[in-house]
């Protein structure tokens, strides 16, 4: 509510300013909570796979690996 209050008039109709903006900002909320869910569920069925899982691994273990050498050689 301390964001919504620097864009009230203060000689307009306070409730109905409120009202608006208040909606407004929790339309805007749900819409990009929903991209979000979108964009995780295409995700979740890119990375199911047995490769996907795989290729995981193999970029997980690389950066561990490559983690490790460069604090030996900086240390």
């Amino acid at each position: 509510m301390a964001f919504l209050a620097q864009f009230i008039d203060p000689q307009g109709d306070l409730p109905l300013q409120l009202a608006v903006l208040t909606v407004t900002s929790s339309l805007v909320v749900v819409v990009l909570l929903a991209g979000y869910a979108l964009i995780a569920e295409q995700a979740g069925r890119l990375f199911d796979g047995h490769r996907a899982r795989r290729r995981m691994g193999y970029a997980g273990g690389g950066i561990m690996s490559g983690g490790s050498a460069v604090m030996a050689v900086t240390r």
